[in-house]
């Protein structure tokens, strides 16, 4: 005869087996759960920004960026640097853009040497209302010249 722990069982699994069984399931249903919030969280708190318009008239740029994103954001500094022009500066003094909203940008001084369709990066330094970091943002455009 077979010694008593090789012995085929009758009944079903011990009640100690499903209840780890259960508290394994239900661990791992809060690491997933929590894992998912605090992905989500993360990505809402992200600034999402665009450039909607760029236009270059009479030595002017002109430049609208849209906030995309569920909080504000402070412009801290605003820059764009274009092949034909270099760096143009946009905005000397801290500049708020509302949830929503969009905000146009005019250069400092005189620019020269932009043509229609030139590809230009606005290289911006915010501060992120939600995180309170700052942070260097760059966003790819291409100036129109009516």
């Amino acid at each position: 005869m077979w010694p008593k722990p090789f012995r085929k069982r009758k009944g079903s699994v011990p009640p100690f087996v499903v209840a780890l069984l259960t508290i394994v399931i239900i661990a791992a249903t809060v690491l997933v759960a929590w894992w998912y919030l605090a992905l989500t969280r993360n990505v809402l708190n992200q600034p999402v920004l665009e450039v909607t318009d760029a236009y270059y008239v009479g030595g002017k740029l002109y430049v609208t960026i849209r906030n995309l994103g569920g909080y504000n954001v402070s412009v801290n500094s605003f820059n764009v640097t274009c092949p034909g022009a270099g760096q143009i500066s946009m905005a000397r003094e801290t500049v708020i853009i509302v949830a929503g909203t969009t905000k146009t940008f005019q250069n400092n001084e005189s620019a020269s040497g932009l043509y229609d369709g030139e590809s230009c990066v606005a290289k911006l330094t915010i501060t992120n209302w939600a995180t309170n970091k700052q942070q260097d943002v760059n966003i790819p455009f291409r100036v129109t010249v009516p």
